[in-house]
């Protein structure tokens, strides 16, 4: 008897693991189906629902000795009648909102973006102007180093050759042209003013 009673259990087990594995293999179809199912119920209910709702209002007029089929008729009619009154004063209630509720969007939306715009683009320019700002002031320093070397060398050497002159002639335009004056401004000039050449010296 108690192994009769465990194969039942073991049967009952078996066969709901079968029943669960076959509703998980078959849930796509089983809810196409009931999807189905609903897409027809849920206009009849609907409908009865409309239609018990109106049948104490078809009563009253049949028992005013108004036929049936012109009742239905009357009530139909009122409901739809009624049903357009609402949709009609509700509409532009409605419209006007839907407008309303679309600039505000249009009006936060474009607020937003062009502080956001605004923002990013200020510290883009403001980036690329420190960036500009330290770029010049080391080629600054670049050439103002360049002139203070070659300085210090021809000045020891007593003479400056011609072509140096021109290269620092070149390098001192660029120097200027960043904003560079002062003292290197006197170094290029007593540069110019050393003779092109010192005798047996070269460089």
């Amino acid at each position: 008897m108690e192994k009769e009673k465990l194969n039942y259990k073991l049967i009952d087990i078996v066969l709901t693991l079968l029943i669960i594995f076959l509703v998980i293999n078959t849930f796509g179809f089983w809810s196409g189906v009931l999807n189905k199912i609903f897409s027809i119920i849920i206009p009849l209910i609907i409908s009865f629902a409309i239609a018990y709702a109106l049948y104490p209002f078809v009563q009253k007029l049949v028992k005013k000795n108004v036929p049936k089929g012109l009742a239905v008729f009357i009530v139909v009619i009122l409901v739809v009648g009624f049903i357009i009154l609402i949709t009609s004063l509700l509409i532009p209630i409605v419209i006007d909102q839907l407008i309303s509720l679309f600039n505000w969007l249009m009006e936060f939306v474009l607020n937003y973006w062009l502080e956001v715009l605004f923002t990013t683009v200020t510290g883009l320019l403001l980036y690329m102007f420190k960036q500009y700002i330290g770029v010049k002031s080391g080629i600054k320093a670049l050439l103002s180093n360049e002139i203070v070397r070659l300085y210090e060398l021809y000045l020891d050497l007593g003479y400056c050759p011609s072509y140096i002159k021109e290269n620092v002639e070149e390098i001192y335009k660029n120097y200027h042209k960043l904003g560079g004056d002062g003292m290197i401004t006197s170094m290029v000039n007593k540069l110019y003013e050393l003779p092109n050449t010192g005798g047996d010296k070269y460089v």
